[in-house]
């Protein structure tokens, strides 16, 4: 009976470890996804130079969410 509940608490945790590894490459998929939409560093660096913070912060609230 001990045997019997150790092996079901091990294939209940298999299951759960293959849950997580699913949701982890849904979670993966999804940044990768985001930072396909962000702007480059380069980019970034251009957009920012010369612009004081408060004019960069106006120009983030003028974008659509």
């Amino acid at each position: 009976e001990e045997l019997e509940t150790v092996r079901r608490e091990n294939e209940l945790l298999r299951e759960r470890v293959d849950e997580l590894r699913e949701e982890t490459r849904w979670l993966r998929d999804r940044i990768e996804t985001i930072e396909a939409k962000l702007p480059s560093p380069k980019e970034e660096n251009n957009l920012l130079s010369g612009k004081s913070l408060w004019h960069v912060v106006k120009e983030w609230l003028k974008q659509p969410a």
